[in-house]
């Protein structure tokens, strides 16, 4: 019951972190502010790792919207969908598959880069050759 109940109280501290993020524009304050409620809540830490490809996601997107100078609604209107689905895009209330990702960056006028890269901290695995 106790897991339940720290879960569901991560679930809520993501879903404000989450809020923070849609509305800053992905800037160095907000990221610290982040780290620090990171530091403070294993729980948000483990809710934050498991939402990390919406959130990078997520982040590109306001990004570049913010940069370009795009509203919600003009980028809906370029990739021919709702300012809704856009906000919960942004708000990470969906994770986003790898199409609308790509439609998202060309309407913004951007390429997708999907790279695999080692974490610094990852130790060297081979392939098996099986």
């Amino acid at each position: 019951m106790t897991e339940e109940v720290d879960r569901i109280a991560a679930k809520e501290e993501l879903r404000e972190v989450r809020d923070t993020m849609a509305k800053a524009s992905a800037n160095r304050d907000s990221e610290e502010a982040i780290a620090e409620l990171v530091a403070e809540s294993p729980e948000l830490k483990a809710a934050l790792e498991e939402g990390e490809p919406a959130y990078q996601v997520a982040r590109e997107i306001i990004g570049a919207r913010l940069d370009e100078g795009v509203s919600q609604a003009e980028l809906a209107r370029r990739m021919g969908t709702t300012r809704a689905a856009i906000v919960r895009l942004e708000l990470m209330d969906e994770t986003p598959d790898l199409q609308v990702a790509f439609a998202a960056a060309r309407a913004l006028g951007r390429e997708a880069d999907i790279r695999f890269t080692k974490p610094v901290d990852a130790p060297d695995h081979q392939a098996s050759g099986d």
